[in-house]
């Protein structure tokens, strides 16, 4: 009986990572409440991880006018994952980044939350440098973070582009986590569309749609980006 109940959860589990992994807003709002009623339930690193990530998926993907509210219950989620896993390298990483976001919204927020972000940062990269996704995190980290606390756009770029060849070139995910290489073409198509680089966001918003035909919202995008060039 215990085996059955363990498999249904496992089986719902995996359903709900595909829609938190499909990147579609409603699809990933499905996938917030359901981790966030996981993580409440039993107070899982793995359902923290989860509630905070698409969390962070809808801060850059939806429009509302107060998307600060994302980050901040996002970052909570990943300091209580991390209570839980003290070498969570994912949770360092996605932190480092949030922390990074926070720090770039004013000079007070700056010289707060941008030490953080170094280092957390620091901290994933000791835990596990190669791991794609903390590479992620330090290439958001970058883009995000005022160059006055470390902030480099253009390596953060580099860094991106870099995990996009290493999935093109064979690497395949182990364990439960698996995202980096659709997540770090959008994080490119954003930070180029922020920087009003129209052309550049056109090609990753592109290459999105290539990968996922059926996404109206990768597919708004690209006809938001020709409207541009």
């Amino acid at each position: 009986m215990i085996l059955i109940l363990v498999l249904q959860i496992d089986s719902v589990y995996e359903v709900y990572l595909n829609k938190l992994y499909s990147s579609e807003p409603n699809e990933v709002k499905s996938a917030y409440e359901f981790f966030k009623k996981m993580s409440i339930a039993r107070s899982n690193k793995y359902d923290l991880y989860f509630c905070a990530y698409s969390l962070q998926i809808l801060y850059f993907s939806t429009k509302e006018f107060n998307k600060e509210k994302f980050l901040d219950e996002a970052i909570k989620l990943f300091e209580k994952a991390i209570k839980i896993d003290n070498k969570f390298s994912e949770a360092y990483a996605l932190l480092s980044g949030l922390y990074g976001i926070k720090a770039g919204m004013n000079i007070f927020y700056g010289m707060f939350y941008g030490p953080k972000a170094s280092q957390m940062i620091r901290k994933a990269l000791e835990i596990d440098s190669l791991n794609p996704r903390v590479m992620y995190a330090y290439a958001q980290n970058l883009i995000y973070t005022p160059p006055a606390y470390g902030g480099d756009f253009d390596k953060g770029v580099e860094i991106l582009k870099r995990i996009i060849n290493k999935y093109e070139n064979g690497y395949k995910d182990s364990g439960i986590i698996k995202w980096g290489y659709k997540e770090s073409i959008f994080a490119l198509a954003i930070a180029y569309e922020e920087r009003k680089d129209y052309k550049n966001a056109y090609i990753y918003y592109k290459k999105l749609v290539d990968i996922e035909p059926n996404n109206e919202f990768y597919k708004n995008k690209v006809k938001e980006m020709e409207t541009k060039l």
